[in-house]
């Protein structure tokens, strides 16, 4: 059994001709990968963390097993947050792209996006 990430980012919801690709996809693999999960992140309800200075410190602090202040470890907490509900060790499967195909440029103008 995969878990298959979707990562919904735009604003738009019903209004959004790649969610509604997105969604014709996902449909598809329930249906062919029925012992699979789906989990969707929706970046435009989800709290993120501000990634400020003490964030980018920490990262690369925490990358190079340097100590980390307490405003940096705090920030780097929260990252980390995010990120624990994501990182479970199990298989993925990799989604192909919900978007339009590279070769048309005008596709964009003519949904409106």
């Amino acid at each position: 059994m995969a878990r298959l990430l979707y990562i919904e980012c735009s604003p738009r919801k019903q209004g959004s001709a790649s969610i509604q690709v997105c969604r014709a996809f996902l449909d598809a693999y329930r249906e062919t990968h029925p012992a699979d999960t789906i989990e969707t992140l929706d970046i435009w309800n989800l709290p993120i963390p501000e990634f400020d200075g003490d964030a980018m410190v920490a990262k690369y602090a925490s990358l190079g097993g340097k100590a980390l202040t307490p405003a940096q470890a705090s920030a780097w907490q929260r990252v980390e947050e995010l990120a624990a509900d994501r990182s479970d060790g199990s298989r993925r499967r990799k989604r192909p792209a919900c978007s339009r195909a590279p070769s048309d440029p005008g596709a964009d103008r003519r949904s409106g996006l």
